[in-house]
């Protein structure tokens, strides 16, 4: 059964030098990408170590037409990224997307479904994953 509450980590560093982003100003927003419009998880500062982390329900990335048509059809899966944002809320990067991250994965120690998705280390690099390939700036995601 699928978690109700999930809480997602994740880590910062700078892609140079490998030391934690713990720029006080800097926000990482986290987002489940969907081919309509992508679902905003929650947003959250970093730690001196460079950490943000967020908790989001199911129903945050459960959003789209399937979903509401069909509880059956409902995403299960949430593909996720991440953006770095300054005090002014512009973007300065974007993760790629890390697709079909389970929430409801059983942790084979407990036996029940994880509830923490810790998504790793990202290399901050300002402006990168915010062009395509044809150098122009990307689409923002729908809020």
């Amino acid at each position: 059964m699928e978690p109700e509450i999930v809480k997602l980590i994740a880590r910062v560093v700078h892609a140079d030098t490998g030391r934690p982003l713990a720029e006080p100003t800097y926000r990482v927003r986290f987002f489940d990408r969907d081919l309509l419009g992508d679902d905003r998880l929650g947003e959250s500062g970093l730690t001196g170590e460079g950490v943000a982390e967020v908790v989001c329900s199911a129903a945050d990335y459960q959003t789209g037409l399937l979903g509401r048509l069909c509880h059956r059809l409902r995403e299960q899966k949430p593909d996720i990224y991440v953006e770095i944002v300054d005090g002014a809320g512009t973007a300065m990067y974007r993760s790629k997307v890390r697709w079909n991250v389970d929430p409801a994965r059983i942790d084979e120690v407990t036996g029940s479904a994880r509830r923490t998705i810790d998504l790793g280390t990202y290399r901050f690099r300002k402006g990168e994953g915010l062009m395509d390939s044809y150098g122009r700036g990307m689409v923002p995601p729908m809020v």
